[in-house]
């Protein structure tokens, strides 16, 4: 809401990589469908809020021409490393917390991984620095191809 408000490169940046890993993660591995249906609000909600920031990516992107830069994927693993602490404790601490989903649990992304953190969070790193770069390749791709697609006016 900020990025578009202030049209910021600075937040455009951090915002695309951020939204286009942990706004696709969840669509990917949907916990939501397996708790709840389509006859339920929370089933609407769940593909409501992970599928309007990638909206707000695609505005920013093709109405005001912003452009990510590779400088934005620093800021991002630098933020989740800041959060990861706190996230870790407050997990340990109540039984029922999975705060980033460093839990395994049954509807979790993470469920196929061992039981163990010092497997989990650098899998987990691996899989967000993953989706970083296939977001910006796609991202290299995809105005390649249009700067390659000859104009007709």
């Amino acid at each position: 809401m900020f990025m578009m408000m202030k049209k910021s490169p600075l937040l455009f940046d951090m915002t695309y990589f951020l939204t286009m890993s942990f706004s696709l993660l969840p669509l990917i591995f949907p916990a939501v469908i397996t708790t709840t249906g389509p006859g339920f609000f929370r089933y609407y909600q769940f593909w409501g809020l992970h599928l309007l920031p990638i909206y707000g990516m695609f505005y920013m992107m093709f109405v005001h021409k912003f452009k990510p830069h590779p400088c934005g994927i620093v800021a991002v693993l630098i933020m989740l490393a800041a959060l990861t602490v706190p996230a870790l404790l407050l997990n340990q601490g109540f039984d029922t917390a999975n705060y980033l989903y460093l839990k395994p649990s049954r509807y979790s992304m993470l469920s196929f991984l061992p039981d163990s953190l010092p497997v989990i969070i650098p899998l987990y790193a691996c899989v967000v620095l993953a989706l970083l770069g296939i977001d910006w390749l796609v991202w290299k791709l995809v105005t390649r191809r249009s700067e390659a697609r000859p104009r007709i006016e």
